[in-house]
């Protein structure tokens, strides 16, 4: 018959070897406190077939996904597949493929975040006319332009930029516009209202 030496608490006694090797294990083993950096899956989900990457990211979409962190898996998986679209059409071409990337399904594009992308200038925009939210903050933008067919546009989001003049004529629906941090020197068309 075999017979256990209990230690305290009543677990199993270690022989010293035995402990020598744990603390070893627990030195050399990574640190829950590790950070990991928040694009670590883009070149993971960048080999998959375009329809399997597009449902992984309509997963991660639904799970509360920051839409930053989609736009930038987009983005590099569009580098991938189709070198050198991104560096010939800049930030709103990401941003495009951020909106292909939500709706596949062909339905209308409500919503486009290019937010913190260095856009200088605000190209290819007028082709979202049933675009409802539109951030763009953080960039480097100097003019607001290229806006007034975005007729149902509801929320614009320019802070952080060095915008001098802003003209909201032509767009009726605005609810909420953001427009901190900015060189204002001149504001109009504030006074319309969605009908």
């Amino acid at each position: 018959m075999r017979t256990s030496i209990r230690g305290p608490h009543g677990t199993k006694a270690r022989s010293p070897l035995g402990k020598l090797f744990l603390s070893h294990v627990k030195e050399s083993s990574p640190s829950r406190n590790v950070q990991v950096p928040p694009d670590w899956w883009f070149e993971d989900v960048s080999i998959l077939r375009i329809d399997h990457f597009v449902g992984v990211i309509t997963a991660i979409k639904v799970k509360g996904m920051r839409y930053e962190l989609i736009g930038a898996a987009i983005a590099q998986y569009a580098s991938k597949w189709l070198p050198g679209l991104l560096q010939d059409r800049g930030a709103f071409w990401q941003g495009f493929l951020i909106c292909v990337g939500f709706h596949g399904d062909g339905s209308a594009n409500e919503e486009l975040y290019v937010s913190k992308n260095e856009v200088t200038k605000m190209e290819e925009i007028d082709h979202f006319s049933e675009l409802q939210i539109l951030k763009l903050g953080s960039n480097r933008l100097r003019v607001m332009e290229n806006l007034k067919n975005l007729t149902n546009l509801q929320e614009l989001w320019l802070g952080r930029n060095r915008i001098k003049a802003v003209n909201l004529w032509g767009l009726k629906c605005i609810k909420k516009i953001s427009l901190q941090s900015n060189r204002l020197t001149s504001m109009v068309g504030f006074s319309r209202s969605c009908t």
